[in-house]
């Protein structure tokens, strides 16, 4: 079972198209998680500058700065306060579990580049194990055949 240079080639050019692919991925996802460590590092400095606010219109400004729906109400600003900080802390929740999603999203991805030259005949082993059965005297026992795989010449890997 020789294989022809052709599925050789086109292995290489599927490892390659999809190296390509995973590498955007991993570049785009590294994008992301950059914007996304910078704006939680602002949303903590927005919520110490909440924490010391001691003003509704010091509030007011940490509001729109971090674009939220609180409304700060002067009459009541211990409790506008608490609302605003709340909010803030919920913004930084879910910018945090969306960066650590991310970040494991990456790691997927750098795993499944380095088995992505994995041989698909012999699943990265480089040999090709046969079994068939063997009668003798009434008794069935099975052969195990072992070969190098054709493919990636017994490395387990393309080589692209």
């Amino acid at each position: 079972m020789n294989e022809t240079p052709d599925e050789l080639d086109s292995a290489r050019e599927r490892i390659k198209w999809d190296l390509r692919r995973l590498s955007e991925k991993e570049k785009s996802l590294t994008l992301r998680k950059t914007e996304l460590t910078a704006y939680v590092s602002y949303l903590e400095r927005l919520l110490d500058e909440a924490k010391k606010a001691n003003s509704p219109s010091h509030l007011e400004e940490i509001v729109i700065k971090a674009g939220l729906d609180t409304r700060v109400k002067p009459g009541m600003f211990k409790m506008s306060k608490y609302l605003v900080e709340k909010e803030l802390e919920q913004k930084l929740e879910k910018g945090t579990k969306d960066r650590e999603s991310i970040i494991e999203e990456i790691k997927k991805i750098r795993g499944e580049k380095q088995d992505a030259n994995l041989c698909p005949d012999c699943d990265g082993e480089g040999k090709l194990r046969e079994t068939h059965y063997v009668r003798e005297d009434g008794i069935v026992r099975p052969v195990l055949n072992v070969k190098t795989c054709p493919l990636c010449a017994g490395r387990g890997r393309i080589q692209y």
